[in-house]
């Protein structure tokens, strides 16, 4: 099984121009069903990014308040370690069709 890592425009991008949590709930429902199967994975520097672009009232950042992982103490930067390893990036809707997924 493939793993996929998910970086913070995963999440922003997701939220603030194609799936809003308000409107497709669905999506975010598959994102935490894709992760609890350890198909997709994130590290502490997502959310704190997602923190310092969110307002006070962002849904994102509440979303994140209740999936996040508080104790992982990662600190892997995914691109530095995609470019040396030559991982390649994909979109989110290329991400959902290698998986085979569907919301």
């Amino acid at each position: 099984m493939s793993l996929y890592i998910v970086d913070s425009n995963f999440f922003i991008q997701a939220h603030r121009a194609y799936y809003p949590l308000d409107v497709i709930q669905s999506f975010w429902v598959k994102v935490k069903q894709l992760a609890e199967e350890g198909k997709i994975k994130s590290i502490d520097k997502v959310k704190n990014e997602i923190y310092s672009n969110a307002s006070h009232e962002d849904e994102l950042k509440d979303w994140c308040d209740e999936k996040s992982e508080p104790n992982r103490k990662s600190r892997i930067k995914i691109p530095e370690v995609c470019n040396q390893f030559g991982v390649r990036y994909i979109n989110t809707v290329d991400l959902l069709r290698e998986l085979n997924e569907n919301i």
